[in-house]
């Protein structure tokens, strides 16, 4: 691909999207939409009809579903362009398929770019910046219009991936104390999950960080409630301490968040 901005833009952290020019192309219903999917996580390599047959239709597809593959795939070439000369292409290889794209014009891999570029970083004005457009490309729940066994687990792990990056995008906020950016999602992070630690801590530390110490402290209470009720423990040892330096007013705690 050359300097000049990609015409195609292929997004799967969200409904599956094609943009051409910023215009959406029509590519089709659910199943067609999933084959794409399905080829899209596996660019420029290619997919063998068995597995994506499987990825599309489960473990006991239909005995008419290598033809209905075939139909999808034609109907996708005609959308994406099949003269050889666009930026994308989709042809039949020896055993099966091959999406030939840049990945960079595909948001979940532009997304992996982004999170390896930013874990590679020392630099947290820069890691904020990269995590932060990273966690844009997301639009809803991954490939969130299109339904098969092996999309809902790669949905999951996908999501997994979000959480994680944007655990490490407050972190660095928080370490830039540009806490009060943040808050708004923090707080909808910690009512999404709200057993989870990490997040909790995030979430009053910013509160604290941005003079808000009774928030900070009903925060810890919340998270206290929910542990103590879903699963009979007390938040850990290092969040009790984080609470009593909130209450003493501990000025370490200014230094070390």
């Amino acid at each position: 691909m050359t300097a000049e901005k990609a015409r195609l833009e292929f997004r799967v952290l969200g409904p599956i999207e094609v943009l051409d020019g910023g215009k959406p192309l029509d590519i089709g219903r659910p199943k067609q939409r999933c084959v794409l999917g399905a080829l899209l996580t596996e660019p420029n390599r290619l997919v063998p009809t068995t597995r994506l047959i499987e990825r599309v239709w489960g473990e006991d597809p239909p005995d008419s579903a290598r033809n209905v593959l075939y139909g999808h795939i034609g109907r996708l070439k005609t959308a994406l362009g099949a003269d050889g000369e666009d930026e994308a292409t989709l042809a039949r290889r020896s055993g099966g398929y091959q999406l030939t794209v840049d990945p960079n014009t595909v948001d979940l891999h532009r997304f992996r770019r982004l999170v390896v570029t930013a874990r590679n970083t020392d630099d947290d004005r820069r890691v904020a910046a990269l995590l932060d457009e990273a966690h844009a490309l997301w639009r809803g729940p991954a490939f969130a219009d299109v339904s098969s066994s092996w999309l809902l687990n790669l949905r999951t792990t996908l999501e997994n991936e979000r959480i994680s990056t944007l655990i490490d995008r407050n972190e660095s906020f928080i370490r830039l104390n540009r806490s009060t950016e943040i808050l708004s999602e923090l707080h909808d992070l910690a009512r999404y999950q709200p057993l989870d630690e990490r997040i909790a801590r995030q979430l009053i530390i910013a509160l604290h960080q941005s003079g808000k110490k009774a928030d900070a402290l009903i925060a810890f209470a919340t998270l206290r409630s929910h542990l103590v009720e879903e699963v009979g423990l007390d938040p850990s040892p290092s969040l009790q301490v984080l609470e009593k330096q909130i209450l003493t007013g501990d000025p370490a705690l200014h230094s070390s968040s």
